[in-house]
């Protein structure tokens, strides 16, 4: 079985041709024209939501043993140069009213604090439309997403034991024209144990910056 499951991931992450030419840049402007998924993109996204509602399902004990997950995290506010060194930061997952967080322990800043699932975080409304996924998705009245697995090895390499997914988020210009605020590359592992965490994180955006951009990077120990 272990062997059948390697052999389809395999499939999944090496099998697809060259990653999709996409600009990742903030600022860039993209038309909101949605196309269906592919086949071979759909079924690697399709991969990560049940790895996501596998973890899901086990939340509520893994917040009960106080199973520690410990990052190496690094990030560059608006007016810096460059990120920061890299720190580990440890954490255990905790239940709140909004619903699991990574909260740390030893008293550093973590900018990913939010447990990912298919009905919270990033990827939710993704996976909440499996059954007609098209990209991109429109995620508020003047917001959209545009995603995809085929990603740059420069940002987030996939592999037999976890896929990379490429998000972009932008705000309306006028008529169908969005300018990308974010660029979020996220890997999802899908075997053996802590199936489902992400494992490589990486945030690029303006978010509130005058000038500069906000960055943030973690890799699961």
């Amino acid at each position: 079985m272990t062997k059948l499951v390697f052999s389809f991931l395999f499939l999944l992450t090496s099998c697809l041709g060259e990653p999709q030419k996409v600009q990742d840049t903030v600022g860039a402007v993209r038309r909101f024209e949605p196309l269906v998924v592919t086949v071979e993109d759909s079924e690697r996204i399709e991969a990560v939501c049940r790895a996501l509602s596998s973890k899901e399902d086990l939340l509520s004990v893994l917040v009960s043993t106080g199973s520690e997950y410990r990052f190496n995290y690094s990030q560059k506010n608006c007016s810096d140069r460059q990120l920061s060194i890299p720190k580990e930061v440890a954490t255990t997952i905790q239940k709140t009213d909004l619903g699991y967080v990574f909260r740390p322990t030893n008293g550093e800043s973590f900018g990913f604090s939010d447990v990912e699932t298919v009905s919270k975080g990033v990827l939710s409304q993704i996976c909440q439309n499996l059954g007609n996924l098209m990209s991109p998705m429109q995620i508020s009245r003047t917001g959209a997403v545009w995603f995809t697995s085929f990603t740059s090895g420069e940002h987030c390499q996939s592999d037999e034991r976890g896929i990379c997914i490429h998000l972009q988020r932008g705000t309306v210009l006028e008529d169908i024209n969005y300018e990308i605020h974010t660029n979020e590359w996220i890997k999802i592992k899908l075997t053996n144990d802590r199936r489902g965490f992400f494992v490589d994180r990486k945030i690029i955006s303006s978010g509130d910056c005058s000038q500069g951009t906000i960055e943030k990077r973690a890799t699961l120990k």
